[in-house]
């Protein structure tokens, strides 16, 4: 439930969330999704195919970033083609033409984190999103997210090491 709040998907409980020092609730929603990108654990099954679904949210006008934005982005990450960082991770250019619903689970959470990537969100929230990947992809996946520099909120159930490799802070709970 925190990283769903955090995402603006369920009502904060308590307290108070700003992103940059802007109280959330001055920020218009559509902006806020943009700025800050839950990948969850289970993909949910959309319609269409990866690729027509990167091109949908490509296409809305809150997605389009100024050109000033744009520049301070790319300066600190450079993840432009979620498909060539999927590549990079095992994903052939083939499965983003198949259904979501026939992909396999590590398949839709590579492809997920890919696209979130190259979205170019300032806050990245993972709710067990390296959980169906083998350890020899998951090393490659959190390669590539800390190469992004974007923070990232990680929920895991994962051993320590991914903790002592990937974090440089945690919370148990």
């Amino acid at each position: 439930q925190t990283l769903r709040s955090i995402a603006g998907l369920e009502e904060v409980p308590s307290g108070s969330l700003s992103l940059e020092g802007t109280p959330v609730e001055e920020i218009e929603l559509p902006y806020f999704r943009r700025d800050v990108c839950l990948v969850p654990q289970r993909t949910p099954v959309f319609e269409g195919t990866p690729r027509q679904l990167y091109q949908r949210i490509q296409s809305l006008d809150w997605q389009k970033r100024s050109a000033k934005e744009e520049a301070e982005s790319s300066a600190s990450y450079s993840y432009s083609s979620p498909i060539v960082v999927a590549l990079s991770w095992g994903i052939s250019e083939r499965l983003w033409d198949q259904p979501w619903a026939t992909l396999s689970g590590g398949e839709a959470q590579r492809i997920s984190l890919a696209m979130a990537l190259s979205l170019k969100p300032k806050v990245l929230l993972l709710d067990e999103s390296l959980s169906a990947l083998d350890s020899s992809t998951a090393l490659k996946v959190e390669a590539s997210l800390m190469r992004s520099q974007i923070p990232i909120l990680l929920v895991t159930h994962d051993s320590r090491d991914q903790l002592r490799r990937f974090c440089t802070h945690h919370l148990d709970l």
